[in-house]
């Protein structure tokens, strides 16, 4: 793969060989990543289990551009 490459875009050499432009761009998941998502989890668990305690307005926000 030539990103760079103006004769044939992205998309033509992903068809070319056979892969999606998803498959292209993905990025695994960093240890950081992995961090924050146990975080988030853990948050929602304690929101299920005690619904009548407010998250303060920041986790709100967050959780809201999920």
């Amino acid at each position: 793969m030539e990103p760079g490459l103006k004769v044939l875009s992205i998309n033509r050499q992903c068809k070319l060989l056979g892969i999606s432009r998803g498959s292209y761009y993905y990025t695994p998941l960093t240890k950081q990543d992995e961090a924050d998502f146990k975080l988030l989890k853990k948050i929602k668990e304690v929101q299920i289990k005690h619904p009548e305690k407010r998250l303060p307005a920041d986790f709100q926000r967050f959780e809201s551009c999920r």
